[in-house]
């Protein structure tokens, strides 16, 4: 299993694809609140849902608990941090890092 952060994003939505298509199970994190939002779901030209062993999970990436549920009881392979610059983006680097220490990643 691989963990996306940031799936849809124009080029990490072409990251989970390309894992997809090459056999690999993928969490597609992205940030949402109130339930999987539309974004949630698409990146720029990949409907992330309809990708074989894609699992869309919406996570905070500012919460360490909320991404931890991205990497919670599966065995992870790797995992990408590929998102835009925003305001936090610092402690959210640190909070997926964190997830990713604990996970033994």
């Amino acid at each position: 299993v691989v963990v996306v952060a940031g799936a849809t994003g124009a080029v990490s939505g072409q990251v989970v694809k390309r894992l997809s298509d090459a056999g690999r199970s993928v969490v597609a994190m992205s940030r949402g609140s109130g339930g999987v939002r539309t974004e949630a779901r698409r990146s720029a030209d990949v409907d992330l849902e309809s990708l074989p062993g894609v699992e869309v999970v919406v996570a905070d990436m500012a919460q360490l608990p909320s991404i931890s549920r991205a990497f919670a009881g599966r065995s992870i392979d790797g995992a990408l941090l590929l998102c835009a610059n925003f305001e936090g983006q610092l402690e959210a680097e640190k909070a997926f890092i964190e997830a990713c220490v604990a996970a033994s990643v």
